[in-house]
C-alpha cells in the first residue's frame, strides 16, 4: 500500500507570513526605482546608490497596474514573503 505522507504535495496555496516596509534608511540608500520584466514576470528593481540592485518580483494583488518603465516609490510598497509546506519562501514587492 502506497503512503503520501511521505511525498511532496503539489497545488497548495501560498500564504502570506510577513510584510514589512522599508525602513527610512533603507528608502535613502535607493539611487532609482524601475519595473522591468522577467522570467517569471515584472520586477521591481531597486538600484542602490552604493552600486548593485535588488529585485522583487511584484505581487499580483498590487493596487496598481504597472508596466515596464514605470518608477516605483519605496516608501508606499511593502516586501511581502509568501510561505507554503514544502517550499523555500518567496517575497514579493506590493505597492
Amino acid at each position: 500500500m502506497s503512503s503520501f505522507s511521505n511525498e511532496r504535495v503539489f497545488g497548495l496555496n501560498w500564504a502570506e507570513s510577513k510584510r514589512e516596509k522599508l525602513s527610512a534608511s533603507e528608502v535613502a540608500s535607493i539611487a532609482k526605482t524601475e519595473v522591468v520584466q522577467r522570467t517569471y514576470g515584472l520586477a521591481a528593481v531597486f538600484f542602490l546608490k552604493t552600486g548593485g540592485h535588488v529585485d522583487y518580483i511584484l505581487s499580483n494583488q498590487c493596487t496598481k497596474a504597472f508596466k515596464v518603465g514605470d518608477t516605483l516609490d519605496p516608501a508606499a510598497g511593502s516586501i511581502v514573503t509568501l510561505s507554503r509546506k514544502g517550499d523555500d519562501d518567496i517575497k514579493r514587492w506590493e505597492e
